[in-house]
């Protein structure tokens, strides 16, 4: 049974997204982009709105579960029969690149099922939540605000946004019960889902970049398993204990999806001017901010990116007519969407999460000093990384962990070589919309390297859990349309 509620959910978080999308005449795509869009919209449709909801004291139970999935579907078919009137736009790429694309669709929807949840973050940081949830508890009851109880501590990050653990809990709700596998299956579509979106971004330069975008962000080993070439045998056969593979119940992926949702969205959105797009791409936003706390600061880094797209603006004939309306409602929407969860979080304990707390100027001094390091169990556990950073200023040790991740083209394929190729070197010059997809990339990538500077964790235990690279992972959408869109065309009348 819970199979079959993986599948209603799943069916109608598209559904709902179907509902949700501008009409095809607004918005062009291809149905493998609108399906993939649809999916983006639902499921961040899903997670704000139940995050509201218990906000407002109304816990998952049943009635709500049913009402919220029973409201998208409805709403989705009526939207099927409205857009029999409306044309598909063709699919950038020829036979191959879809092949390809099923391809990875199928395999990482398997990858995702092949094994009960097992890691220890999917485990004990989002499905305890979602057991909870499940069981309608209280997102600001004890079980989630108490710090310790009789046996100890009650929960891992108690500030953890709840969308992950939503989906999960709709999942065992409408399938009866809670199965370790089956609650994935709303988690199974976002590697699949990335190529179609950044291909969605990535139509007004042309058919030929949708395609290089597509296949360039289908092409990134590190989106199924870390250091896939040097070690996805043992990954695949430790049922997944390694902590190496971001497919299943983390919220890496799903923050990466719903972040390339946003971006293509806005792109499409200031292009022409669609009020209707931008609030999609808000949508998104908002998603992202429900899934990882890191989704919140990268709606800070891309409403940040267009402030200084607005205030350095390139050339008129680049530039789209009144950019600011669709970028002001696209974030003006993203920060009301989530405010519930924000108002949420702060009466939640946080833990050893507190950045904010920390980010002070004598903490950031100190990450420019040679750091005194301390043996300890774990920080034994990362070996040469351990050795490799003592005695070396925090900061000189997290700018090698980046450099070396722009150069592991094993884990990232070309992505980050082609990013940096295009890269628009002069901000007054060139396609605006490329300059803020590439302020977003390097404003994500300085905020998470500025974290790295002052956490109480021992920066070569970060390192031996996939810290900077999953971090990395949320910025593929945009870096894979600014790589695509430098050697793209602009305006294909076909494509717009």
């Amino acid at each position: 049974m819970s199979a079959l509620g993986g599948l209603f959910v799943v069916l109608a978080a598209w559904l709902g997204g179907r509902a949700l999308l501008p009409a095809r005449s607004t918005l062009a795509r291809s149905r493998w982009e609108e399906a993939c869009l649809a999916w983006a919209a639902g499921t961040s449709a899903l997670t704000v709105l139940a995050t509201a909801l218990a906000w407002l004291g109304l816990p998952l139970s049943p009635a709500v579960a049913w009402g919220m999935l029973g409201a998208a579907a409805i709403a989705g078919l009526g939207r099927l029969r409205r857009d029999r009137r409306e044309s598909l736009a063709p699919a950038p790429g020829g036979r191959p690149l879809h092949l390809l694309l099923a391809i990875l669709a199928a395999a990482t929807a398997a990858g995702t099922l092949v094994f009960p949840l097992n890691e220890f973050d999917p485990l004990i940081h989002f499905a305890l939540k979602g057991k909870l949830l499940a069981a309608g508890a209280d997102p600001a009851g004890p079980a989630f605000t108490g710090v310790t109880a009789e046996f100890g501590r009650i929960m891992t990050h108690p500030n953890y946004p709840l969308g992950i653990p939503i989906l999960e809990a709709l999942t065992a709700r409408i399938g009866g019960g809670w199965d370790d596998r089956w609650v994935q299956l709303p988690l199974a579509f976002w590697t699949a889902c990335l190529p179609g979106l950044v291909a969605a971004g990535l139509r007004p330069w042309g058919e030929a970049a949708a395609g290089r975008g597509a296949l360039l962000a289908a092409s990134i080993p590190i989106l199924v398993v870390r250091d896939f070439f040097a070690e996805w045998p043992l990954r695949l056969t430790d049922a997944g204990i390694s902590g190496g593979i971001l497919l299943g119940g983390g919220g890496d992926l799903a923050l990466a999806a719903c972040f390339a949702a946003a971006c293509a969205l806005l792109v499409r959105a200031r292009r022409s001017g669609s009020l209707c797009t931008a609030a999609v791409a808000g949508l998104c936003l908002a998603g992202g901010a429900m899934l990882k706390n890191e989704g919140a600061a990268l709606l800070a880094v891309l409403a940040l990116a267009q402030l200084l797209v607005l205030a350095v603006p390139g050339p008129a004939a680049a530039a789209p007519t009144r950019p600011w309306r669709p970028a002001g409602v696209a974030v003006a929407l993203a920060l009301l969407l989530a405010t519930p969860w924000f108002l949420h979080r702060s009466r939640l304990p946080s833990i050893d999460e507190a950045y904010s707390s920390r980010l002070t100027p004598t903490a950031l001094a100190a990450a420019f000093r040679p750091e005194r390091t301390t043996k300890e169990v774990f920080g034994q556990r990362a070996g040469e990384e351990s050795e490799a950073a003592a005695g070396r200023p925090r900061a000189a040790v997290v700018a090698g962990y980046f450099a070396v991740e722009a150069g592991d083209l094993a884990s990232w394929g070309l992505l980050w070589p082609l990013f940096l190729l295009g890269l628009p070197l002069r901000p007054r010059r060139g396609d605006p919309e490329r300059r803020w997809l590439a302020l977003a990339v390097l404003g994500g990538i300085a905020a998470y390297a500025l974290v790295l500077l002052i956490p109480p964790w021992y920066l070569p235990s970060l390192r031996a859990t996939g810290i900077p690279e999953r971090l990395l992972v949320h910025l593929v959408g945009p870096a894979a349309m600014t790589a695509a869109a430098a050697v793209g065309r602009r305006g294909a009348a076909s494509m717009a």
